[in-house]
């Protein structure tokens, strides 16, 4: 969709009637609130009848970390206070399924955003900020023709624009049924890579329409200094992306631009030549390592990229560490125990910055925990990280009713739960009971900052299951789902190992008949 730049003008001076007030009195932290709801089309079809949505339109680029938030259409949605430590972040907002808008935020900044004929509208209203900081973008692809997509949301969709030009060949799908799936890749392959040299120069003609708008709203002043830093960064790296991924560009050339770019990798400037990076990688490292199943057709063996990157390619360290880390996360995720435990060794040999390597050993802390993979046993651990056992709680309450609630921070119906916990566990404090919640995330990050939310944080009695993939106790209980709950009785038996909800009514009677 084209839009013109009165329009937007004129969209902005009207959103500056709008005055709206907040206390942000926590140094640090970004404070997002949403005027109305939002209609923004984030559906692509494939066919009339096969679609996908993006229902993350919101994505906040912070510190060393990622944070994908939905927008729902229907409501208004809720304010987001985001903690950060750093000065900057970028918060990215979908418009469309393929284009987003990217706003930089300053550590404190409190900001609006109002949907106006599909287009979120950013005020900043605790400081003063040049017009035009939060209009780049659409500026730009008011600047360009194009029906539904912008050449640059063309290009990095190109994989699913490929996909919709297969399920509307008769021909092509026929081909399909009698392909292997390797045969499907390499087509797939070599049919996205001709779609990408195809839009090349459209890609080309739109970030030069990028640059002459940053320039002229610069020279003019109505950007401010880092908003004009991060354009020029995002430009000049997403042309040298396009040439890795159209094989334009030769590996010297590479390490040329890395030399050039490397201080940039680890702050909110920088996240376009992360981008670079991670194409590079693909294009040099990963295309030339074998699947481990090619019915997943996305996996790769990540021993073999780490070994490849740790000893074949001349990166700059920062660059080669953050490939080797990167790679140890895939290994966590795909591979086995073995295998991760073997390649951490090896990442504390060959990354040097001791400092990464004590981060990366609170990240894995789980995976590094020997102790979660014995069979046998439940362990459990604290937000202390002291380290004990169900059979060793059980002991210890020896004489009261145990009531065990298995949950995890994704699980939605556990969360909903707790309200109705937190009130039966006070209407019965004076009973022999005990409310044991145990967790099944396989991030300590994640379960903390859930029991934080919950409230669970100063309660002695919260846990994270260490073993939860290997235990036998879950497997013999037949836990395949959750929430979860059990009941030990006095004696320490387990009586009820699938014990009535949280929320029935029995539950009060039946756990006050226990306890006597």
């Amino acid at each position: 969709m084209k839009t013109t730049l009165l329009r937007l003008l004129m969209l902005k001076m009207a959103f500056l009637c709008h005055i709206n007030v907040f206390s942000n009195d926590t140094e640090g932290v970004v404070h997002v609130s949403f005027k109305n709801t939002q209609k923004i089309d984030n559906y692509f079809y494939y066919t009339k009848t096969a679609w996908t949505q993006n229902k993350h339109l919101l994505r906040f680029v912070y510190d060393d970390e990622m944070k994908w938030i939905e927008v729902k259409s229907d409501i208004k949605n809720k304010d987001i206070r985001l903690k950060m430590k750093n000065n900057h972040c970028v918060l990215r907002h979908w418009v469309n399924y393929f284009d987003y808008n990217d706003y930089i935020l300053q550590k404190g900044d409190s900001i609006v955003i109002e949907y106006n004929k599909n287009i979120p509208v950013v005020t900043v209203i605790n400081r003063k900020a040049p017009k035009n900081d939060y209009q780049v973008d659409d500026l730009v692809r008011s600047q360009c023709e194009f029906v539904n997509y912008s050449p640059i949301g063309e290009y990095f969709g190109a994989v699913s624009l490929h996909g919709k030009k297969i399920l509307n060949d008769k021909s092509a799908l026929a081909q399909s049924k009698n392909m292997t799936e390797e045969q499907r890749i390499n087509r797939d392959k070599k049919g996205v890579l001709l779609m990408k040299n195809e839009l090349y120069p459209k890609y080309m003609r739109y970030l030069d329409i990028n640059k002459k708008v940053i320039d002229s709203l610069n020279k003019q002043g109505f950007v401010s200094e880092n908003v004009y830093k991060f354009q020029k960064n995002k430009i000049e790296n997403l042309k040298k992306l396009i040439e890795v991924e159209t094989e334009r560009l030769s590996i010297d050339d590479v390490y040329h631009w890395c030399n050039s770019q490397e201080n940039t990798l680890e702050n909110y400037e920088g996240i376009y030549f992360k981008d670079f990076v991670d194409a590079v990688e693909y294009r040099f490292v990963v295309e030339k390592a074998p699947y481990l199943d090619l019915t997943d057709g996305i996996n790769r063996d990540y021993k073999v990229i780490y070994d490849k990157i740790n000893t074949e390619f001349n990166f700059p360290e920062t660059i080669k560490n953050y490939l080797l880390i990167k790679n140890i996360g895939r290994i966590s995720e795909s591979l086995s125990k073995n295998d991760f435990l073997s390649y951490f060794n090896k990442l504390e040999k060959d990354v040097k910055d001791s400092s990464l390597v004590e981060k990366l050993k609170v990240k894995y802390v789980l995976e590094l925990d020997t102790t979660r993979y014995v069979p046998t046993s439940l362990t459990l651990m604290d937000n202390n990280k002291g380290k004990t056992s169900l059979d060793a709680i059980i002991k210890q309450a020896q004489g009261k009713v145990i009531y065990v609630d298995f949950w995890a921070s994704w699980c939605g119906p556990c969360r909903a739960a707790f309200p109705h916990s937190v009130k039966l566990r006070e209407s019965l404090k004076d009973k022999n009971i005990v409310f044991v919640y145990l967790s099944i995330d396989k991030s300590m990050e994640a379960w903390l900052k859930a029991s934080e939310k919950e409230e669970l944080n100063e309660y002695p009695n919260n846990f994270l299951v260490l073993n939860s993939q290997d235990a036998d106790f879950l497997k013999q209980q037949k836990v395949n789902s959750i929430p979860r709950y059990m009941i030990v009785d006095k004696r320490g038996q387990l009586i009820y190992p699938n014990a009535p909800r949280v929320e029935s009514k029995e539950l009060t009677q039946l756990l006050t008949e226990l306890s006597k």
